[in-house]
């Protein structure tokens, strides 16, 4: 019997794969996967890993079951009542849906980061009610190996989304439209690209390592009638904080679809 199976080896599926690997959390031995890549299969394969020919067989094999695939490809899941438990990294499919789908389990519902890519994923994590903590454990286990968990309450998950899942993609998008800036006015793009990551990488340590409120730290930035007081009132007129709002909401609205299979 295998400790782990992993159903879906995409960019995450592999991620955790990896960090879990490179953590020497488990050994390739230890692990059996499955996906429909059967070319990503065979260098997993190359590498020490068992590759299972189907869904019900790393179901068979494994203790523990990671589905890494699409909230989308659910329905595919077949296999009903299999005593094991099962870590969800899929978007929106709660805990209940779950059940509806793979009947009587031990569950755990997981929303990781691409961080994962690099092992700094941001994750949260939340446990069925008949999760004992020798099974949190397993899970929290896999995932500090990628990066920082977090335990928070299920009916949190599809709100806490906006700002870890999907918050990469709009970070990176608020550095282009820096980036972008800079570059219309004659600087060096990777120079911008340089100075714009670095200047994100000093402010979020700013957050983390003093006890100052963001506001303070925004005020810290500014001096009165001074370029930064220049900026932010443009962002103020533009409503900025009611535009990411709006984007979060409609981040967890979406998660929320998707777990009705929409």
């Amino acid at each position: 019997m295998k400790e782990l199976g992993i159903i879906g080896v995409g960019k995450m599926g592999e991620s955790i794969l990896k960090g879990i690997i490179n953590k020497k959390v488990l050994k390739e031995k230890e692990v059996i996967i499955y996906d429909v890549d059967q070319a990503k299969c065979a260098l997993l394969e190359k590498e020490g890993f068992e590759i299972a020919s189907s869904i019900e067989e790393v179901f068979s094999e494994a203790e523990t079951i990671l589905l890494a695939i699409k909230p989308q490809n659910f329905q595919e899941l077949n296999i009903k009542n299999a005593n094991k438990l099962i870590i969800s990294i899929a978007a929106g499919i709660s805990i209940n849906k779950l059940k509806e789908i793979l009947g009587e389990n031990l569950y755990i519902r997981v929303m990781p980061n691409t961080g994962a890519l690099i092992n700094k994923s941001v994750t949260v994590i939340a446990a069925d009610d008949n999760v004992t903590m020798k099974e949190m454990k397993i899970a929290l286990k896999i995932f500090n190996a990628v990066g920082v968990t977090y335990q928070v309450v299920e009916d949190q998950i599809d709100d806490i989304t906006p700002i870890n899942g999907s918050m990469p993609a709009y970070v990176y998008y608020f550095m282009k439209a820096f980036i972008d800036s800079a570059v219309l006015r004659g600087i060096d793009y990777n120079l911008a690209k340089e100075i714009v990551a670095n200047t994100l990488i000093t402010s979020a340590s700013m957050v983390l390592e003093n006890n100052k409120s963001i506001e303070e730290l925004i005020k810290d930035v500014c001096s009165p009638k001074g370029t930064t007081i220049a900026g932010l009132e443009v962002l103020e007129k533009a409503e900025l904080l009611k535009i990411i709002d709006e984007a979060s909401i409609a981040c967890s609205l979406r998660a929320k679809e998707l777990g009705k299979g929409k």
